[in-house]
């Protein structure tokens, strides 16, 4: 009976061990998971700082045009991803801007007098020889996104000097999306974005055969960068937190 009778507590002390620890267990799993959880919000929390952290501090009531085409290049970047569909749709970040006057570029040409000798800028085409046939396009390396997008110099036109400002709308919002939804203004502006003042020489330069030196380029992005802009807006996605949206507008 005795016998019986402890081996029926020993397997109720097993029994109710066994139990403390299967609840242990499962506590400690719980505590785990919830750990687990709350480390993966920390970092999600983080990253979602992170990244309006970069846009929020474009947030400036007084900036220049070469810090809005630094936040147009970012934002192009993110958005590029949200296209290939490396980011979801709510990572996307439109940017609009707003100018109070029309961007313009700018091509000098200089030659050599054959009078003097010395360097000077051309006024018309009789000042150089030898550029009939030659075009803007073949001394620079324009690209073909710029040249489909804006409707200024005319690159297909023999070298003259020439001032030119685009044809755009001042008080209009021109606005970066995704590439589909980007205005044209804002896809010449980026591509062109990485060399605001381009210089060649003449490689060919003969004072007798053809006496122009070099050709400058200013392009609509030099005379941007020192405009003076103002963020207006900036908006964050409700559900996840980001921002989605940045304005500027020019003084």
């Amino acid at each position: 009976m005795d016998n019986s009778l402890s081996k029926a507590l020993i397997i109720a002390a097993g029994v109710l061990l066994a139990m403390i620890v299967v609840a242990f267990m499962v506590y400690s799993f719980r505590e785990i998971g919830s750990w687990s959880t709350t480390q993966n919000q920390e970092q999600v929390a983080e990253q979602i700082e992170k990244f309006n952290k970069e846009y929020e501090a474009f947030d400036k009531d007084l900036m220049y045009g070469v810090d809005v085409i630094s936040c147009l290049n970012k934002a192009k970047s993110n958005n590029d991803k949200v296209d290939s569909g490396d980011y979801p749709a709510s990572y996307l970040v439109k940017v609009n801007v707003t100018f109070k006057k029309k961007l313009s570029e700018t091509i000098r040409v200089y030659y050599v007098s054959k009078d003097s000798k010395k360097e000077k800028e051309a006024h018309n085409n009789a000042d150089f020889t030898n550029t009939k046939n030659l075009k803007l396009e073949d001394v620079f390396k324009v690209s073909k996104e710029y040249k489909d997008h804006v409707n200024g110099i005319d690159f297909s036109k023999a070298i003259a000097p020439v001032n030119s400002d685009l044809t755009m709308n001042i008080n209009e919002k021109y606005q970066l999306s995704r590439k589909s939804e980007t205005s044209d203004l804002i896809k010449a502006l980026l591509a062109i974005s990485g060399n605001l003042r381009q210089s060649e020489q003449n490689p060919k330069y003969d004072l007798v055969k053809d006496n122009w030196t070099r050709i400058e380029w200013e392009t609509p992005a030099f005379s941007m960068k020192t405009r003076k802009f103002q963020c207006t807006n900036i908006q964050y996605n409700a559900q996840t937190s980001r921002i989605n949206l940045i304005e500027f507008e020019e003084f």
